[in-house]
């Protein structure tokens, strides 16, 4: 059963192409994107200080 589980996912070629997807999205958000977060952590943390 095992075997037949591993043939349909090589078979359908959706497996290698994910996997070949994840490496790209695993070294992180795409430049500038980390900055936006920053930005948005900064901005709660100075409306968490202002009263306004």
């Amino acid at each position: 059963m095992r075997r037949v589980s591993s043939n349909r996912v090589g078979s359908t070629g959706a497996g290698p192409s994910s996997v070949k997807k994840e490496p790209i999205s695993l070294p992180g958000p795409p430049p500038g994107f980390g900055l936006l977060v920053e930005k948005d952590q900064e901005e709660k943390e100075d409306n968490e200080d202002d009263p306004f």
